[in-house]
Formats: C-alpha cells, sequence, structure tokens
C-alpha cells in the first residue's frame, strides 16, 4: 500500500501538529516496512492539495483537517479539534471548508486525536459514528526521565505551550503571584532535547487550557516523569487519567502549593504518569491508523 500524506505541518517551526506528522510517518515505515509513507510539501499556492493526484498512491491522509476536493482516491482526516469554529477568530479557512468537506464525505473516514474531539465531531457535522475512530497520540520514544537530575536551582514551576486566550496562561499568573513565586517568561523557545530534564524537574507542569484535543505536552511530561497539574477540560482528562491533577480554576493555588511542599505526593503523582504514559506509544498510533487506511481502501 502506498499513502501520501500532508506535509504540510513539517514547515512549521515546532509545536503539536508537526511533531504529529512526524512520529506518525516515522512509526508507519517502522511499523510496515513493507508500505510506503510519504509526506507530501505544499506546491503551487493555496490549492496545492488538488495537485497531490499526480503522485502515486492508494490512499491519501490529510493530516491537517484538509483533503483534496476531488476525490479520485480513498482520503482520510485528522481533525485534531473543534477550536477553529470554538475560537472563530482562529483558523479561518479551517473553520469555512472542512465542514462541507465532512458532509460531501470526501474523507471516508475521520480521525481524531481523543474520544473527547470524536464525541464533539459527530455531535458538530452529523457525521455517522461508525465513520469517525479516535486514534490517542504518544510522546517521542526519546523523551524520558534524565538519568541524573539536573542542577537547576530552586523549585519551579513550568509551563509549555503558546501563550493564546485558549491555553490560559493568565491563570498561571495569577496563581504565582498568590503564591508569591517569581515569573520569568524570557526563557522563550526551548530546544526540544532540553525538555525532559525540565520536566523532570519542575515541582509540577502546569497545563491549565480552556480547551485542547489531546494536550501532547502533558502525555510528554508524564513519560519524562513530571509531576502535571491540569485544567479539567475533557481531552486533558482523557490523556491523564488519574495519573494528573485535574483542577477546578479556584483551585489552582492549593494543588501548586500542595507539590511544592509535600514531595511525597509530587513523587507519588510522578510514578503514576510514568506507569500512564507507558500505555501510549506511536507504534501502536501507527497500528490504529493503518487500520483506517485499510478501511478506506475497502
Amino acid at each position: 500500500m502506498r499513502v501520501a500524506l500532508d506535509g504540510a505541518p513539517l514547515g512549521l517551526v515546532a509545536g503539536g501538529l508537526r511533531r504529529y506528522v512526524e512520529e506518525l510517518t516515522t512509526a508507519l515505515r517502522a511499523e510496515f516496512p513493507a508500505d510506503q509513507f510519504e509526506p507530501l510539501t505544499p506546491s503551487g499556492g493555496r490549492w496545492w492539495l488538488n495537485g497531490v493526484w499526480k503522485h502515486p498512491f492508494d490512499v491519501f491522509h490529510g493530516t491537517n483537517f484538509e483533503v483534496p476536493v476531488l476525490p479520485l482516491r480513498p482520503a482520510v482526516v485528522t481533525v485534531h479539534d473543534l477550536a477553529p469554529w470554538r475560537y472563530p477568530a482562529n483558523n479561518p479557512r479551517v473553520r469555512q471548508r472542512t465542514p462541507w468537506l465532512l458532509r460531501l464525505r470526501l474523507a471516508r473516514f475521520v480521525i481524531t486525536p481523543s474520544e473527547a474531539v470524536r464525541r464533539e465531531v459527530i455531535g458538530e457535522f452529523g457525521l455517522p459514528a461508525d465513520r469517525v475512530v479516535a486514534t490517542p497520540l504518544a510522546a517521542p520514544e526519546w523523551m524520558r526521565p534524565p538519568r541524573e537530575a539536573p542542577d537547576v536551582g530552586p523549585p519551579f514551576f513550568l509551563y509549555v505551550g503558546d501563550d493564546i486566550p485558549r491555553k490560559n496562561v493568565q491563570l498561571i499568573r495569577d496563581a504565582a503571584a498568590a503564591l508569591g513565586v517569581e515569573l520569568r517568561e524570557t526563557r522563550g523557545r526551548v530546544p526540544d532535547r532540553e525538555l525532559p530534564a525540565l520536566y523532570a524537574a519542575a515541582a509540577a507542569v502546569l497545563y491549565p487550557s480552556h480547551y485542547e484535543g489531546f494536550g501532547l505536552p502533558v502525555l510528554e511530561a508524564m513519560q519524562c516523569g513530571g509531576a502535571v497539574i491540569t485544567s479539567r477540560d475533557p481531552a486533558l482528562m482523557e490523556t491523564g487519567g488519574e495519573a494528573t491533577l485535574a483542577v477546578e480554576p479556584d483551585g489552582w493555588v492549593e494543588a501548586m502549593r500542595a507539590l511544592l511542599e509535600q514531595p511525597e505526593r509530587r513523587r507519588t503523582l510522578q510514578k503514576k504518569a510514568l506507569d500512564r504514559a507507558q500505555t501510549f506509544s506511536w507504534a501502536r498510533t501507527a497500528r490504529a491508523t493503518y487500520d483506517i487506511y485499510i478501511a478506506a481502501l475497502r
């Protein structure tokens, strides 16, 4: 089988979309070496997807909300979340284009990263339940607890992600002020290879987002042995299970103080996080995605 994937997210500097395409492609190639998996990169302007048919493949995977409008071969699409519709200022092209692509069934199957988003997609677009499949993501294999504890100085809290309204970073600022914790917001973009040590050493990794499709930084932190506090967003709770502290907005100061002042509670949460993280893998994601390709061909 030959599968073409939308490789446009590979042009992003960082973030979950790039990680998804990179890790999924690598895992598919490792799990199914007899098949071909090729990310196609944009060419020819905004309608470049319509030109992908010149490439020889059996199935097209739209990794980022879109597939070609000409259904010359089977296609599947990944809908990562409903943020373009929940927060209309973002992604106007996706918000306008994706609904009719789905309703016209130009993609035979829809892939979501969580059951929470699967339920939303079925309800939002009126799709048959058997055409929407949740395939959880994973953290990169190399993201593991450091062999030696890094010298990072005084205890600190860590947030990894964008500072946009949906991420609710202001809650961290308010909680830090209530705790009397100094904020240092000048770190900027951190190289990926530095993240495991930071995740593991933090008093807690904080993820107060209003809305997520999966919460990849949460799982990355867990796999590195980080203690994680999240909002009670359904997708974040699904990803973290019982291995994170999922708290209401008024509980953040108390939760942060507990992990800062109670090392044993933090260690217990770290152990749960490591155990929970082992239930996710890109190999598993690749196998589930491959099954969807096969079903699309049928």
